[in-house]
Order: structure tokens, then C-alpha cells, then sequence
């Protein structure tokens, strides 16, 4: 009775473990247009290895799910959107956060001819 009771349990910290153990890491962000405070900037093609494509919504908002990395892990996005460029695009190479709303990255973008 006790061998069984012991095996059940061991049974269940095999199963459980991985799923508690594992929570995707996930970043979240903002694409905006001209400046710091720009206005939010919708449709741009967000990705990274590891997770899967994402646009901006219309408040410029983004989410990524990294399900196989860790908090702290490094990362590299890749922003797209036809006729603008990221003026900030050194920002794009950056560690995943411990907790997905303790930061957001800001992206600011303007269209490829300039301000």
C-alpha cells in the first residue's frame, strides 16, 4: 500500500514538474510613430526565433511568447512594415523580462523619406 502511495506521487511530480516549472517568457511592447510620445502606430510585422509573428494592434501594442526561454534570455525582434524604418532599431536586441508587464519596449518608427 505504501510502495503504491509513493509511486502515484513520484507519478505526479513527473507529470506536474515540467508544466509548473516551465511559464513562457513573454515580452511586451509598443511600436510608435516620430517620437518617444508618437502617436501609437498599427500593423507592423513583429517576430523572433522562438516565438510566433505578431502585428501591432491599433493602439501599437504588441505581445511575445517565448514558451522554450527563460526570463533574463536574450533576444533579437524583427520589425517590418513597408515604407517605415525603426529609428531606434538598436533597442531590438534586448533580455526578456523576469515578469511580463514589469517592462514594455518602445519602438519609434518614421516613414523611410524622414520627418
Amino acid at each position: 500500500m505504501m510502495k503504491q502511495a509513493v509511486r502515484q506521487w513520484l507519478l505526479g511530480c513527473v507529470l506536474a514538474g515540467p508544466g509548473v516549472a516551465l511559464a513562457a517568457a513573454v515580452l511586451q511592447g509598443i511600436v510608435v510613430q516620430n517620437e518617444e510620445r508618437g502617436q501609437p502606430l498599427a500593423n507592423v510585422a513583429v517576430s523572433a526565433p522562438g516565438t510566433n509573428d505578431t502585428v501591432s494592434r491599433n493602439d501599437g501594442t504588441f505581445a511575445l511568447a517565448f514558451p522554450n526561454a527563460k526570463p533574463g534570455g536574450s533576444v533579437t525582434l524583427a520589425l517590418q512594415r513597408s515604407g517605415w524604418e525603426v529609428v531606434n532599431h538598436i533597442e531590438s536586441t534586448l533580455n526578456l523580462p523576469a515578469e511580463s508587464a514589469a517592462q514594455r519596449v518602445r519602438f519609434i518608427w518614421r516613414t523611410q523619406a524622414g520627418f
